[in-house]
């Protein structure tokens, strides 16, 4: 039912949208008799196959077509998570086309789902990338397949002009053709591979690089017989532009309170420095390795600034961890501490982060957070590095760092990791951690949190929390 409802969204109001902007649109598919058509060629159930097994994919290979299929949830739809290897590269819904132009007239787009993605081939023999070596130097390849189910909000969330083209793979003909869409079928594609079933997976749409390249060759032979890919296309100097209501996910969305608050905040920013970089705290409560990864972090910087979670969330209040952030870097030069306002480390931008101690192992979506920190904040503040304090027993902040490892560089932006400070204990050194001054406020074991805090600390926590009775 979802892939039909996406398809009747596609046919009744995307199709005739485009059209009507002068923007072609091909719909490609393999049916369900054409399906049967070619199992009834061979000699076993492909269905029980085990996927992956090809002599050509080596370890490497092999670990990345795997873990490159990683999904995320954002904005409500299943989507690409961001990926980078040596074989397979996607970037915000767009695997990486080998070979693009970096200026061209106009556009052609692929939606559809693993087969047109290529969740079995590297970069250089995705239908994108075959696209490229056969299609005039005018036109940019746009490979935002990914599923069918997601397939509708991905055309929504492009910007178009008159002259593109897009091609459509779709699931059920019958919504097409109702509509008076043509549908053209790639079956002639796997007709010319003689050894067909060798070079297929579990499913028809799963193939390897030889189907793949007859797929490609199918769909652009179709392309040349509508009479597109024209060499003397009129250069059309309309921009590009959005025609659907969703914003173009190459974009950071910035709503407006975001806009005030980074407004707010601009009083705190230091001008005239060459190196600007910052840390971003929950601090509950301050502690000894607090200090110790901000005084790291000072000496490879001009300023830092220190950007303290805001959500009341956790077990001291925001007011309390603010002040006791400005009472331990009191004593720093250029050591600025700014409150976070609702979009760095929030229930909006992070929600899985203040669940974290009751949910260690959820699945960590930190897209929002760090495209808004890296893609508005960041440059507002010039920061060029972020730091944070390597996380050994915390699953959850552990995914977030390697989150921002993955994707600041992406805008810029240097990632930098420091080990934990700690102090001497029993049988090991045992690392200083805000979890465990709670704990030991708990077991109202103060001698020990006199050694993971600041003596002002201390003091902090004695006449605000009545530690000591």
């Amino acid at each position: 039912m979802q892939k039909r409802a996406v398809e009747i969204d596609i046919t009744y109001n995307i199709i005739p949208k485009l059209q009507e902007k002068g923007i072609y649109c091909i719909v490609f598919d393999l049916s369900k008799s054409d399906r049967e058509q070619l199992l009834q060629t061979f000699s076993e159930n492909i269905t029980k196959r085990i996927t992956w097994d090809r002599e050509y994919i080596n370890d490497e290979m092999l670990f990345e077509l795997k873990n490159s299929t990683e999904t995320i949830i954002k904005n409500g739809f299943i989507q690409n998570k961001d990926y980078s290897g040596k074989y397979i590269n996607i970037i915000q819904n767009e695997r990486y086309t080998v070979g693009n132009p970096k200026t061209f007239k106009h556009m052609l787009y692929l939606f559809g789902p693993c087969v047109i993605r290529g969740n079995y081939v590297e970069d250089k023999n995705s239908i994108g990338s075959i696209l490229r070596k056969k299609i005039n130097i005018n036109y940019y390849i746009k490979n935002c397949a990914f599923s069918w189910l997601g397939m509708n909000y991905s055309i929504r969330s492009n910007v178009y002009k008159t002259g593109d083209i897009i091609l459509i793979f779709c699931n059920d003909r019958t919504i097409f053709t109702q509509n008076g869409i043509k549908v053209h079928s790639v079956i002639k594609a796997y007709q010319k591979v003689s050894d067909l079933q060798n070079h297929i997976y579990d499913t028809l749409l799963h193939c390897d690089k030889v189907v793949t390249k007859y797929i490609a060759d199918e769909m652009y032979q179709v392309c040349i017989q509508e009479e597109l890919l024209k060499e003397n296309t009129p250069n059309i100097k309309e921009e590009r532009k959005k025609l659907f209501g969703r914003d173009n996910t190459n974009n950071t969305i910035i709503p407006e309170e975001f806009k005030e608050w980074i407004t707010s905040i601009k009083k705190y920013k230091i001008s005239n420095i060459n190196k600007a970089g910052t840390i971003v705290m929950n601090c509950n409560p301050f502690t000894l390795g607090h200090r110790y990864l901000i005084e790291e972090a000072k000496k490879r910087l001009d300023v830092l600034y220190i950007f303290v979670v805001e959500e009341d969330k956790s077990f001291f209040s925001f007011k309390d961890r603010f002040e006791m952030v400005k009472i331990g870097v009191s004593d720093l030069e250029n050591v600025i501490v700014i409150p976070s306002g609702r979009y760095i480390i929030s229930t909006e931008t992070l929600p899985g982060y203040f669940e974290k101690e009751e949910h260690p192992n959820v699945n960590l979506d930190a897209t929002d957070d760090l495209e808004l920190f890296a893609g508005v904040i960041a440059k507002e503040f010039n920061i060029s590095v972020r730091f944070v304090g390597e996380e050994p027993k915390d699953p959850f902040t552990e995914q977030y760092n390697r989150e921002m490892e993955r994707i600041l560089p992406k805008f810029g932006i240097s990632f930098y990791e420091i080990p934990r400070k700690k102090i001497r204990g029993g049988v090991e050194d045992e690392v200083i951690s805000a979890s465990l001054v709670r704990k030991c406020m708990k077991e109202k074991n103060y001698e020990k949190i006199k050694r993971l805090v600041l003596p002002d600390i201390y003091n902090y926590l004695k006449e605000h929390y009545f530690m000591i009775e």
